[in-house]
């Protein structure tokens, strides 16, 4: 097909709609009503050979072609653009939502630092925080989320091929116990057997992730391990329940302001976790995107 016979003025429509996956909100974002997405989407189907946007259930799916689309509809996107709009990114009276995908440690960490700072600097951005999933690095090549931040550990073992990273901070293992738990009262590693301890499991099975790494080297075969999901949950669950809690120190601190808590020190030796954020590299030219980099780093590293 000829560049010639293609409308360039679906581009901006494909793009809305590979990111939206609705109809309506694509049409919203572009200042066109449901209608008129609708007929340019039916012009896309007919162009492109393939429906793009499927019905499964109550919500749109995209069609595998449609998936394969994102990056270099989202590269042909901001080159057309950057012909014809001169390139700048005033954060003052900028509109845009910034997805991030991390674990709940994290977002209680950085989540509160951000949304000050883009109270002040960028009032009509926002923020979505959503799990780490198997298909994380896949949403972030196609678009789907803008930043994830995971331990550099995890980023070692998995292909990230067209994805960059940059360092944010630096944590360490720790345990929590209740204030009147017995290991306030004794030396830190006595009697390690006796201990109940709580710690994080992504799935069914363990993972290589370092925080199930760390805590099987802390607790090996001494006790009896209670696992779950969420970090958050450990503290609760040291001072409901007695168990001794392994959580990255930052979120200790964070927790002990609010929490009758107490960190004492792990009875052996655990790695630092080096956190890092990542994104994809058609981001790169993004200056909305580069801003916000630059944000995160500034306020994940700010203690």
């Amino acid at each position: 097909m000829s560049l010639r016979s293609v409308d360039l003025n679906l581009i901006p429509v494909l793009r809305e709609l590979l990111r939206e996956r609705n109809v309506s909100r694509a049409g919203a974002n572009l200042g066109l009503s449901q209608s008129a997405t609708s007929a340019a989407l039916s012009r896309l189907r007919t162009a492109l050979g393939d429906p793009l946007l499927v019905q499964v259930g109550r919500r749109m799916e995209l069609t595998e072609r449609a998936k394969e689309l994102i990056v270099p509809v989202q590269v042909a996107s901001e080159a057309a653009e950057s012909v014809w709009v001169r390139r700048s990114f005033d954060p003052a009276v900028a509109k845009r939502r910034f997805v991030i995908a991390t674990a709940d440690y994290v977002s209680l960490i950085v989540a509160p630092k951000l949304i000050t700072a883009l109270h002040k600097e960028a009032p009509n951005i926002t923020l979505q925080f959503v799990d780490i999933t198997a298909r994380t690095i896949e949403r972030l090549r196609h678009g789907e989320i803008d930043f994830g931040i995971l331990p550099r550990s995890v980023l070692e073992t998995v292909d990230v091929s067209e994805i960059r990273s940059a360092p944010l901070f630096s944590d360490e293992f720790v345990a929590v116990v209740g204030k009147n738990h017995r290991a306030t009262k004794r030396s830190a590693g006595r009697n390690p057997d006796k201990e109940r301890y709580a710690t994080f499991r992504l799935g069914l099975t363990p993972s290589e992730s370092a925080a199930e790494r760390i805590a099987a080297g802390y607790v090996g075969d001494l006790a009896t391990t209670f696992s779950f999901q969420q970090f958050s949950l450990l503290p609760l669950m040291a001072l409901e329940a007695g168990l001794t809690a392994l959580v990255q120190r930052r979120l200790a601190e964070k927790m002990a302001k609010y929490l009758p808590i107490k960190i004492v020190s792990a009875p052996v030796p655990t790695e630092k976790i080096e956190l890092h954020a990542i994104w994809s590299v058609v981001r790169n030219a993004d200056l909305a995107h580069r801003w916000f980099l630059d944000l995160l780093k500034r306020e994940a590293r700010s203690g």
